[in-house]
């Protein structure tokens, strides 16, 4: 079920106000009206918008002041000035003040929906990203790790999350040679020199499951001591999650770039 886009309309002209509400909410729109700034203030504390509509010029508040009171409800939303005078200094502060058009009145109605769908768009696009942004930093923090202890590739020793990560059960691989079984095709030249160039450090391979499924691992080694032997020991992490929140990301960037391009046709 697809919920109205809330519009907040500000603006000290009532005729003005009452013939674009009308027209809006005839496209479908939730129109709410405030006459004065101190009134949109209000209504954006109280409640949550899609969308503001501002005269840059009103009775009390520049509307491009209006948007420094956003509460976090409303934080990030997109905000289309509206003015009578055609200021170019006003409308550079309107887009400082993080803007997201600049429209003179008296206003063409096509060009206003036209604006109206693009910043809800540019909006919804930024929100997925902030989104996005959040996921990565939430699994990058909760990463859990796999230790295995070996000598030149022989599995001498490992934790549960390690077996489990890669889907064997306790003890299956003691004494085994582990980059053949646990690193893909890919990977297994790569992890091979850095053993015997006895290279330590973290690096990202693709690790193979039992069942031969690969997915992308942090590793992270370093040499200790280990029952009287020099022995290489090895964090390792799954961070599936992470490269697809990175690629996830990226193309939410690349969409950003593709609006910002179109907006500027």
């Amino acid at each position: 079920m697809n919920v109205p886009t809330r519009i907040l309309l500000v603006d000290d002209e009532p005729r003005f106000c009452e013939s674009l509400a009308e027209i809006l909410r005839s496209s479908g729109y939730l129109v709410t009206i405030a006459y004065t700034g101190k009134e949109a203030v209000q209504l954006l504390s109280e409640n949550v918008f899609d969308l503001l509509l501002l005269d840059v010029v009103l009775p009390d508040i520049p509307g491009y002041l209006i948007m420094d009171s956003l509460k976090d409800e409303n934080f990030g939303v997109p905000a289309i000035m509206l003015t009578g005078y055609a200021s170019m200094e006003t409308a550079i502060e309107s887009l400082k003040k993080g803007a997201y058009d600049y429209l003179k009145k008296p206003i063409d109605h096509q060009v206003l929906f036209n604006t109206i769908d693009k910043a809800l768009q540019h909006s919804h696009l930024m929100m997925a990203l902030r989104v996005s942004e959040e996921r990565l930093r939430t699994f990058a923090e909760a990463s859990w790790e796999g230790i295995v202890i070996h000598e030149n590739g022989l599995l001498i020793d490992a934790n549960k999350q390690f077996y489990k990560m890669f889907g064997y059960r306790p003890g299956d691989l003691l004494e085994r040679k582990i980059v053949e079984n646990i690193i893909s095709a890919d990977s297994q030249n790569k992890v091979k020199e850095r053993i015997q160039g006895e290279t330590f450090g973290c690096h990202n391979i693709t690790g193979k499951r039992k069942d031969g499924t690969e997915f992308p691992i942090e590793a992270s080694s370093r040499e200790m001591t280990y029952r009287g032997k020099k022995v290489r020991v090895c964090a390792v992490r799954d961070i599936s999650e992470r490269v697809r929140g990175e690629q996830e990301k990226l193309e939410l960037q690349r969409q950003l770039a593709i609006s910002s391009k179109m907006e500027t046709l």
